[in-house]
């Protein structure tokens, strides 16, 4: 069973589903009950009736009560728990909720021409490329006498992913004015900002944790491993090749994203330690290959809906955006075009004609990329 299948389990009361009105009717029948047994007659209210009224606003009070119990039941189930109650959960399994982390870079500090001193680059000397995102300097570094330039490591003010993905020499412009410094470039592109874990992240984080118990040997153990070392991690596919004693782990980022060298790299290096594999297994992390894909569709919008045409062909758009987001997020997902019918249907369209992509096998270790060709057109409206 999967964190999916998880949240897929029947849904559970721990109060049997009552409702205001059965409380209501609850609380009315006892009181009639108890108003027999003391005068040996049978009440009559109107609905004006004062007990009525009292009886009325009781149930409120009661039906918040449920309503609390009910919720304290659910937190200690993983299809439910939120915000610290799944904390609390985590802890049970010695799996703490990861906190936003800052994205890094490496960027290059030039001057025009040599000195005969050393250049001193203090500690927090910040950079940008947008005046948006800023990186600074996290230790002090010198260019040496002679020479012109120095490369150092520098980390994003802010934590969060958005500080990800600016490419190399994109970030050129020196915000802290330092010395005889011309210019800067970023020589590596920026990566390692994280977010904090979602509720949704962090419960499939909290059911994976188990299987880290038994080392690295299960297909689970693996994937809970890579993700709990890189939450910018999407999916993890294990596989073994028979006989070599290799474990090959395919790494896919967040929103489709292939990997970049240092990522692979460094998820190598933690899953070869020695307490994380087993014996004799060699860990071979690797992208997965990308079966590209185009969209070309045309969409009709039915007579009824004719008001909201600008609103369903906004929501179309967006609806082409929501499925390659989705196709390209999981290694190994078949190209499925009927998936982008479903989701235009909901966008409001009547009818949709997909030329492209057609329905693909994507095998293990692969998967869906969308090249960026895109053809939606509107081809006007229709009688319903």
């Amino acid at each position: 069973m999967g964190i999916e299948e998880i949240k897929d389990l029947p849904d559970v009361s721990f109060i049997d589903n009552l409702s205001l009105e059965e409380v209501k009717n609850i609380l009315m029948e006892e009181y009639k009950k108890e108003y027999e047994n003391i005068t040996g007659n049978e009440p009559v209210m109107e609905r004006s009736d004062p007990i009525r009224l009292l009886i009325s606003s009781q149930a409120v009070l009661d039906m918040q009560l449920l309503s609390f119990i009910d919720r304290c039941g659910k937190m200690n189930l993983l299809k439910y728990a939120q915000g610290d109650f799944l904390d609390h959960m985590g802890a049970f399994k010695n799996r703490a909720r990861k906190e936003a982390e800052r994205a890094s870079v490496m960027v290059r500090f030039f001057m025009a021409e040599p000195r005969n001193e050393v250049e001193p680059i203090p500690q927090g000397t910040m950079v940008t490329a947008d005046q948006k995102i800023f990186f600074e300097t996290d230790d002090y570094a010198e260019i040496p006498a002679g020479e012109l330039s120095v490369e150092i490591c520098c980390i994003a003010t802010i934590a969060g992913t958005a500080g990800n993905n600016y490419e190399k020499g994109e970030i050129a412009t020196l915000v802290t004015p330092t010395g005889f410094i011309s210019a800067i470039s970023n020589t590596t592109k920026s990566s390692g900002g994280m977010d904090r874990e979602t509720d949704e992240e962090y419960a499939e984080g909290i059911f994976c944790a188990p299987s880290k118990y038994s080392v690295a040997g299960p297909n689970q153990a693996w994937v809970s491993l890579v993700k709990d070392f890189n939450s910018d991690v999407e999916d993890v596919c294990p596989d073994t090749v028979p006989g070599s004693g290799v474990a090959q782990i395919t790494v896919l980022m967040k929103h489709g994203r292939i990997p970049e060298p240092a990522e692979l790299q460094s998820i190598q290096e933690y899953l070869m330690r020695p307490d994380i594999r087993t014996l004799c297994t060699l860990v071979e992390v690797k992208p997965p290959e990308q079966v590209n894909y185009e969209i070309s569709l045309t969409y009709y919008i039915g007579e009824s809906s004719k008001s909201r045409i600008a609103e369903i062909c906004q929501n179309a758009e967006q609806a082409v955006g929501a499925y390659t987001e989705w196709q390209d997020s999981r290694v190994g997902r078949d190209i499925n075009p009927d998936e982008l019918l479903v989701m235009l249907k909901q966008a409001g369209a009547k009818r949709v004609i997909i030329t492209s992509p057609v329905f693909c096998q994507v095998p293990d270790g692969a998967v869906a990329h969308f090249d960026g060709t895109q053809k939606v057109t509107y081809g006007g409206v229709e009688s319903d």
